[in-house]
């Protein structure tokens, strides 16, 4: 705050002014029980509050074509901004999207492609944030975790598997915890968008790429990866009726 009032913000915001800053997102958090967000899901007032100070300080959001472009010895604004999200999570497209068209600016979503055509909330993101709730007081469950719950919650944090039975896990943690699992089912706090919504999206401005098919890189062996992003990309192009040669971005998934 010291370093800001005194303008330090402001002297390396102008040394730095022909680099290119990305803003990495996620999600917006459509529950309604005072969580004010973390790296995963922030207020979607937060979000957009964070658009309008982008303006206010004179930085310009480009796309993710035109930064790599300016980079490559193109022409680029003084302080220029990539905005970039992450997965394709439904508060992507019912608050981050009319964000950005509000503010008028363009945005590239990373889209892994199983979630979002299963329909169904993602299972162990939605057992994390049940047991984030409890521990932060917001679900009026007051128990100690003990090896049983720790054995349930691991077993609903489990990414692979059967979907319906990692369901059926975290909604048996739901209960434990008296969280109202219908609630945020019917909201889609922990649903990705759906295929046409995805389209609804593209058709909006905003530019969809990769980010592997089953949101992950297995083993990290180089058929395994190609694999995940080959398919990624012959869903994309499926859904969005485009060529699959058009997809040249890839964000790698979980930070791995």
């Amino acid at each position: 705050y010291i370093l800001k009032l005194s303008g330090v913000f402001a002297f390396i915001r102008y040394t730095t002014r022909r680099g290119v800053r990305i803003l990495c997102y996620h999600g917006v958090w459509l529950g309604d029980e005072g969580f004010k967000g973390d790296a995963m899901f922030m207020k979607p007032e937060t979000f957009e509050l964070g658009l309008k100070y982008l303006r206010s300080w004179g930085f310009t959001v480009v796309s993710l074509d035109e930064a790599v472009a300016g980079l490559s010895g193109g022409i680029l604004p003084p302080c220029p901004v990539v905005i970039t999200i992450d997965d394709g999570w439904y508060s992507t497209f019912v608050a981050m999207l009319p964000a950005l068209q509000r503010q008028d600016m363009p945005a590239t979503l990373y889209c892994d492609t199983a979630h979002l055509l299963s329909g169904q909330p993602v299972p162990h993101v939605m057992a994390h944030y049940f047991k984030t709730l409890q521990e932060l007081g917001y679900t009026g469950c007051s128990i100690t975790p003990d090896n049983a719950f720790a054995t349930l919650f691991e077993r609903a944090i489990h990414t692979v598997g059967d979907t319906e039975e990692r369901l059926y896990t975290t909604r048996c943690l739901a209960h434990i915890l008296s969280i109202d699992y219908k609630h945020y089912e019917e909201k889609r706090v922990f649903h990705y968008m759906l295929p046409e919504q995805l389209v609804e999206a593209y058709k909006a401005g905003l530019d969809i790429q990769l980010h592997t098919h089953n949101h992950s890189m297995h083993n990290l062996s180089e058929i395994s990866i190609a694999d995940e992003i080959n398919e990624n990309r012959l869903w994309l192009s499926k859904i969005l009726n485009k060529e699959p040669s058009s997809f040249q971005h890839f964000c790698y998934p979980s930070g791995v």
